[in-house]
């Protein structure tokens, strides 16, 4: 209920950074991340999540994890917008099955190479964590959706967040693939 009233949107996640444990943390450094696309609809929800962000007192800085490919960086003009990670649009790369898995049938309803916009969620993280600055010196990361505003500050410690154990917001149509081992 505490994660309703301090969001609007389907997913939270809150995760403890490994640069510190429990003890050493005196005032937690929070830090807010986003995935976002080149594209108008995404620069609209970015303006509402900075916004958000600014207005709601979230402690710690907030960045859009952006995702570009070269294409769609020659034309996009919302770099601006706030603060930014830019990587690598996974959405279109396209990914195939290598080494004995590439010789072997595929399975049932399997494609031999795929791509998707859900890539992005897991590489920009990835590659924020791995390649920004700002990453080092976190202790708790909060990951919003694009389509999320914050309405009040999140205290990471009293959700229960630690080493090891992500908050996340219930999220129901994946109780059935959970029970029936997906």
């Amino acid at each position: 209920a505490p994660m309703r009233s301090a969001l609007v949107g389907a997913l939270v996640v809150f995760a403890a950074a490994l640069v510190a444990s429990e003890s050493e943390i005196a005032e937690p450094r929070v830090w807010t991340v986003f995935c976002a696309e080149c594209t108008n609809n995404f620069d609209y929800k970015s303006i509402g999540v900075f916004w958000s962000h600014k207005i709601s007192g979230m402690p710690g800085g907030v960045t859009r994890l952006l995702a570009c490919d070269e294409a769609q960086l020659e034309k996009y003009k919302g770099l601006d917008l706030g603060n930014t990670f830019m990587h690598t649009n996974y959405a279109h790369v396209r990914h195939a099955r290598e080494g004995k898995e590439a010789e072997a049938p595929l399975p049932f309803g399997a494609r031999a190479q795929d791509s998707s916009p859900s890539y992005n969620k897991p590489g920009s993280i990835m590659r924020w964590v791995n390649d920004s600055e700002e990453a080092k010196h976190v202790d708790y990361v909060l990951y919003i959706d694009a389509d999320m505003l914050l309405r009040v500050p999140m205290d990471p410690i009293k959700m229960g967040v630690k080493p090891g154990v992500v908050v996340s917001e219930h999220v129901g149509y994946l109780d059935d693939g959970i029970r029936s081992g997906l």
